[in-house]
């Protein structure tokens, strides 16, 4: 019996490839939350957001867009003659708020940078125990 050619397996691996469908951005989103959407689900791997996760990755983008809004709007009110210093609180609170959202969401789709490390690659601390103490003097 002879052995198959590399090319013969080559062809019996690539009939088992399975396609993998990124999911696409919910109807319900505007057309800049649904950019916001594929450049995220773009920047993982096909299957990184399941069904589940979709409600989580709508908010994110939505909040994503509005607070680009509210950067636009703060900016524009400091550069206005009309300087509403009431106004522009209320905005940096809703931008902090925002902030704080953000940073939960991306947590738990496991998106955020902290979410990305691998902490298996990480180093413990080596310290001597302190009953070990060489400095003492007997």
């Amino acid at each position: 019996m002879s052995r198959p050619s590399p090319s013969a397996h080559d062809v019996a691996l690539l009939t088992n490839v399975v396609e993998i469908a990124r999911p696409d951005a919910p109807y319900d989103l505007s057309d800049e939350e649904a950019n916001e959407w594929r450049a995220i689900v773009n920047r993982k791997a096909a299957d990184a957001f399941p069904r589940e996760t979709w409600p989580l990755l709508s908010a994110y983008c939505r909040i994503t867009v509005e607070d680009r809004h509210l950067a636009e709007m703060i900016q524009a009110m400091k550069q206005s003659e009309k300087f509403n210093i009431d106004t522009y609180y209320k905005l940096v609170k809703l931008q902090q708020a925002n902030a704080g959202v953000l940073s939960t969401l991306a947590t738990k789709m496991r998106v955020a940078q902290q979410s990305a490390f691998e902490h298996s690659k990480k180093q413990p601390l080596m310290i001597s125990p302190p009953w070990t103490n060489k400095d003492k003097k007997t």
